[in-house]
């Protein structure tokens, strides 16, 4: 049974009834009480149990084995069978003082941080973890005679047999600090915001094996750490912010947690082909903007989300067959040249923004498995022909926007692809050629159709054609299907037929100087041209100039023939 909410409006002292086994989540939030008495029934003390009341101070009974966030409390004794403090259980709080019993085994990261006004605490001998960043640099700690740990010349907390380093607590200097042989592993958050540390020196034969999450994350003035080759494992964040350092050798990883490197601007070289690294996190290198090559793992199959984005001089990445999964946003917004998956055969989709924004990339060769490019994987990069692989099935919207120098699209007779969505190819000013020999789509007069011509997907912004019918089957005109076709001087809407017209279909047609001959003069149709489609108004209009010889859409003798109205000057 839990003691699960306290009245707000009562005030004074309360009791909890015997037999009650834990208070609840911020049970006594904001309530008035002053006082509280527990029994010995409870032995669980939730996370923000004491939020918002007026408690200083709680007796907690000696069956409580397990305490959650505690916010408000000034003083405590804890209960003697207390095992283990859990991440942040006082962090922020307006402790003075605390009794720590000979129970205790673990303390966990942030437990006692952001405490100004805990001045002392002396630990008992029996504890054999500190998890981390627990302390404040402010708070004197007491290690008793024969206590697990000990504090070294350079006011680092250490394990008696040298294997762990917990914390840093020493002040926040311009100065270097030693990790001795026999250091197994650095604990989260050690040297956390330490920004003035110059550098971290290694012995030659370190043991090292683990760095735990953000453990340099913040030290950004540290040049150099030259991390051993023992190292297995390093987590999140370990060396986010790190801005200048400047070479990681990774030979013996088997463990990259997220954003380890993120941020790392003067980070030029990293060498970790030789390691037996499966994953890369997310965001592990993100915004490494002085990385020019990567030499992936052969053993890697996952590259996470923007693991690499904004590494803005990284021209070079070489590819492995194993890989068979590449994050969203992975490559965005760096300086590729060339990209060569063809050889990664697992590899089954191009993620949302893989490598937008690489606007030197002019060439992309991917695998024979490829059936999906997602949304903007493509956008705002350099590719200058794009032929799809004959696995292709799907192109998303968005996929290849803004490549402005992308000029011919070559769809194969055998290729699968069976869809693609409006706009996939959007602001592609120098689209000019398409080619396609598939069974599901045609181009007619350069522009590309379905294979029934009732949509029309893209006419080539750069095309030379001046004038343009649609045939008579076409019932919708796709996402941006005329966008900059800055070479049309008159389009043809014919009869009825054109029920859905799609955003910005007719955007960027400028010279449309005999404007856009429409069949259907209602105003619903005519204002949708307009503001969703945005044909320029003054185009409503048809050319004197021109002789037009309408052929009736219902004629199906020619194939080539019957959609179009022959245009002569």
């Amino acid at each position: 049974m839990t003691a699960t909410f306290y009245p707000p409006k009562k005030s004074d002292s309360a009791i909890i009834p015997n037999g009650i086994l834990a208070t609840g989540y911020a049970s006594f939030i904001v309530s008035n009480i002053n006082g509280l008495t527990i029994p010995d029934s409870v032995t669980k003390i939730e996370g923000f149990s004491f939020y918002g009341t007026k408690l200083t101070e709680v007796n907690l009974p000696n069956s409580i084995t397990y305490i959650g966030e505690v916010k408000t409390l000034i003083s405590m004794k804890l209960p003697l069978n207390i095992y283990e403090l859990k991440i942040g259980c006082f962090f922020n709080t307006r402790l003075t003082s605390i009794e720590l019993p000979e129970s205790l085994k673990i303390i966990n990261s942030g437990c006692f941080t952001n405490c100004p006004n805990l001045k002392r605490v002396v630990l008992p001998e029996n504890l054999t973890t500190l998890n981390g960043k627990v302390f404040d640099t402010t708070t004197e700690l007491v290690f008793k005679e024969n206590s697990n740990f000990y504090i070294n010349d350079y006011y680092v907390i250490m394990t008696k047999d040298n294997q762990t380093v917990s914390q840093y607590i020493g002040g926040n200097e311009a100065k270097e600090i030693p990790i001795l042989s026999d250091v197994i592993e650095i604990k989260s958050s050690s040297f956390k915001d330490k920004s003035l540390l110059r550098k971290i020196i290694f012995e030659t034969n370190s043991k090292l094996k683990i760095v735990q999450n953000e453990a340099f994350s913040g030290c950004n003035n540290i040049e150099c750490i030259e991390l051993p080759r023992s190292l297995t494992k390093i987590g999140g964040k370990a060396f986010y912010n790190c801005y200048k350092l400047k070479s990681i050798t990774l030979s013996e990883c088997t463990s990259l947690g997220k954003n380890v490197f993120e941020n790392c601007n003067e980070l030029t070289t990293i060498s970790m082909e030789d390691s037996s690294l499966t994953i890369l996190g997310d965001s592990v290198f993100s915004n490494c903007t002085s990385l020019n090559n990567i030499y992936l793992p052969i053993s890697l199959t996952t590259i996470g989300f923007s693991t690499f984005s904004g590494c803005t001089s990284l021209t070079l990445v070489l590819f492995h067959d194993k890989i068979s999964s590449i994050g969203n946003n992975c490559f965005e917004n760096c300086n590729l040249e060339e990209v060569d998956l063809s050889i990664c055969t697992s590899l089954t989709s191009i993620s949302e923004y893989c490598f937008s924004g690489n606007t030197h990339l002019s060439e992309i060769k991917l695998p024979s498995t490829i059936s999906v490019i997602n949304s903007y994987s493509f956008s705002n990069t350099g590719i200058l022909i794009f032929t799809c692989p004959l696995s292709l099935e799907k192109i998303y919207s968005d996929s290849f926007l803004s490549c402005v120098s992308l000029s011919t699209i070559v769809i194969p007779s055998e290729c699968r692809l069976s869809s693609i969505s409006g706009g996939s190819f959007r602001n592609c000013f120098s689209i000019k050629n398409i080619t396609c020999k598939n069974s599901n789509y045609v181009v007619v007069t350069g522009a590309l159709f379905d294979i029934h011509m009732t949509s029309l997907i893209l006419f080539p912004p750069a095309s030379p054609v001046k004038f343009f019918s649609l045939p008579g089957s076409t019932t919708n005109i796709g996402e941006g299907a005329f966008m900059s076709c800055i070479n049309l001087v008159s389009i043809m809407i014919p009869s009825d037929s054109v029920i859905e017209i799609s955003q910005n279909a007719f955007e960027g047609c400028d010279h449309l100087s005999c404007g856009c001959e429409i069949e259907n003069q209602s105003k619903t149709f005519l204002t949708t041209l307009i503001s969703i489609s945005k044909l320029p108004s003054r185009c409503t209009h048809d050319c004197l100039s021109l002789c037009s010889i309408k052929i009736i859409n219902n004629i199906q003798s020619n194939f080539l023939i019957h959609p179009f109205i022959a245009m002569l000057l």
